[in-house]
C-alpha cells in the first residue's frame, strides 16, 4: 500500500458513521480540528464523505455561530474529561448535542473551500457558508456570551469567559497578575455579567492576594506598591511614592 492509500485506510477504520475519530480507542469524540483536515484530505478522494464531516461538526455550533473544539455524539464514559465537565445543556445558546465550550480556529473553512473546488456543489455551500460566517463572526467577539473581563483584547477573543477556562504559562511570566486583572475585571462589571468573584490560591495568602489587587487598581507594579517608588526605596519610615506614582493611585 502507498502511503496516501494506508493514510485512507486508516480513516476508514475510525469512520463512526456520523464522523472520522482521531483515533480507534484514545479519542472518541469528534475535534473541531481534526475534523477540519479529514475533510481536507478528503476532498480530492472522497468529497461526499467529506461534506459529510463538515456537517456532522456543525451539529455542535452554538446560537451565537460558534463551533466547539470537540463535540460529544455518544457517550464514552471511559474517556476523562467528557461532557460532564462542560455541562453545555445549563448554558443558554447550546446545541442539543453536548460540546465543550471553548473553539479552535476555523480551519474548516479551509476544508469547505476545497471540497468545493474539488467537487463542487452549490447546495452544500449554501448550507454552510451562512454558519461559518456566522461563527467567523463570534470569533471575533462582537457579541459577549460569558464573562466580560474588562481586557478589550480578551473580551474579543473568548467572547467572554465561560465553562472552565485555564491559564498556563512558564513560572514568572504573569500568570497570577493576569489572573487577579481578570478577577478584578469580572468584580467591576458584576451587575453586567450577574455574577460574584471568588479568589483562591494555594500558595498565597489573603493579604498578598489583596495587595495584588490593589497594585492593579492602583496603576502601581507589584515592587513599587511594595517598596515604594526606586529613588525613594530604602528610606526609613517608607515606602514613599513620587509624584508620578502618587498620581497614578
Amino acid at each position: 500500500m502507498t502511503l496516501a492509500e494506508r493514510a485512507l485506510d486508516v480513516l476508514r477504520r475510525n469512520d463512526t458513521g456520523l464522523f472520522i475519530k482521531p483515533g480507534p480507542r484514545v479519542y472518541p469524540f469528534q475535534w473541531n480540528w481534526d475534523s477540519a483536515l479529514v475533510a481536507l484530505g478528503l476532498a480530492r478522494v472522497d468529497p461526499g464523505r467529506g461534506r459529510a464531516e463538515v456537517r456532522s461538526l456543525l451539529r455542535g455550533q452554538w446560537v451565537d455561530g460558534m463551533v466547539p473544539h470537540m463535540v460529544f455524539h455518544t457517550p464514552a464514559p471511559e474517556y476523562r474529561p467528557g461532557p460532564e465537565l462542560w455541562d453545555s445543556a445549563s448554558c443558554p445558546g447550546a446545541p442539543e448535542v453536548p460540546t465543550s465550550g471553548i473553539t479552535q480556529p476555523p480551519v474548516l473553512a479551509t476544508a469547505v473551500r476545497a471540497l468545493h473546488e474539488a467537487a463542487p456543489e452549490p447546495g452544500f455551500l449554501e448550507e454552510v457558508l451562512p454558519r461559518l460566517d456566522a461563527w467567523l463572526e463570534s470569533g471575533w467577539g462582537k457579541t459577549l456570551i460569558g464573562l466580560r473581563t474588562g481586557i478589550p483584547d480578551l473580551d474579543d477573543r473568548t467572547a467572554g469567559l465561560r465553562g472552565l477556562t485555564v491559564l498556563g504559562a512558564q513560572p514568572n511570566s504573569g500568570k497570577t497578575a493576569l489572573a487577579v486583572q481578570v478577577a478584578a475585571g469580572v468584580a467591576a462589571h458584576h451587575e453586567a455579567n450577574d455574577a460574584a468573584v471568588v479568589f483562591v490560591s494555594l500558595d498565597m495568602g489573603r493579604d498578598e492576594i489583596v495587595a495584588r489587587i490593589l497594585s492593579h487598581l492602583a496603576g502601581l507594579d507589584w515592587a513599587t506598591l511594595r517598596q515604594g517608588s526606586p529613588e525613594f526605596r530604602g528610606q526609613p519610615e517608607g515606602p514613599y511614592l513620587n509624584a508620578e506614582d502618587h498620581a497614578r493611585q
